[in-house]
């Protein structure tokens, strides 16, 4: 049989025998609202039983289990493909790198070549050279004297400076370099620059000398500070 709670119209299922003939007082097991529950086929007494409170019974739409939503995971989306434009811009800062390490290591390589001497410099040096020191706009023209003394050799030096540019030009300082037989520096001294500026077409006389050249030195190279020596 079924029962029907008046209050909340909540249903259970019942064995026909469970509610005897006199009937028998009920309580929902849902909203706990009791009331006097007769059998199908006998009609109520006019004295009521002692309630009597029913287990607890799941109604009869949950005699079939639920069925318990799943939730269906979203698919991660593919990864996707690097661009076009990132892989540009690897290569042109990869190409950038590597002309910036061929630059500082021709500034390194290419003055060392020039100055151990060797001929033509090779082709990077080349492409580098403007990393070696530029030459003058000025020139030199030098009279070398040495005096022999029981204390050391002293070495005399007199000239002029000239400028043969159309324009005034900076005088700098100069270095005089004494070698032996084999090119190797052995002594250097630096001679003060004369005077400042040297307007254009015109020349300036100097002259220095130094007592402690060495007996080896056979040759002396006069060039401006900054600049390559010639001898």
């Amino acid at each position: 049989m079924i029962l029907t709670c008046p209050a909340c119209s909540a249903r259970y299922r019942l064995a026909d025998d469970a509610i005897p003939p006199a009937g028998r007082t009920v309580r929902c097991a849902k909203c706990s609202h009791g009331w006097h529950e007769m059998p199908a086929e006998a009609e109520a007494p006019e004295s009521a039983l002692a309630p009597v409170a029913l287990p607890d019974l799941a109604p009869p739409e949950a005699a079939q289990p639920a069925m318990t939503p799943i939730a269906i995971p979203t698919p991660e989306p593919d990864e996707p493909a690097p661009s076009t434009r990132h892989g540009l811009l690897k290569t042109i800062i990869a190409i950038l790198l590597g002309a910036v390490l061929m630059i500082l290591g021709a500034a390194i390589w290419a003055p060392d070549v020039a100055r151990y001497g060797g001929g033509e410099l090779p082709v990077l040096g080349k492409l580098f050279a403007p990393a070696l020191p530029a030459p003058s706009p000025l020139t030199i023209d030098v009279t070398v004297q040495i005096s022999m003394i029981p204390t050391g050799n002293i070495m005399a030096l007199t000239g002029r400076i000239n400028n043969r540019t159309p324009v005034t030009q900076p005088v700098p300082p100069m270095v005089a370099d004494v070698t032996d037989s084999s090119g190797r520096i052995v002594y250097s001294w630096t001679v003060p620059a004369p005077i400042a500026q040297l307007p254009a077409g015109r020349s300036i006389p100097f002259d220095s000398a130094s007592n402690a050249i060495p007996p080896a030195a056979t040759a002396l190279s006069l060039h401006f500070l900054g600049t390559p020596a010639t001898p």
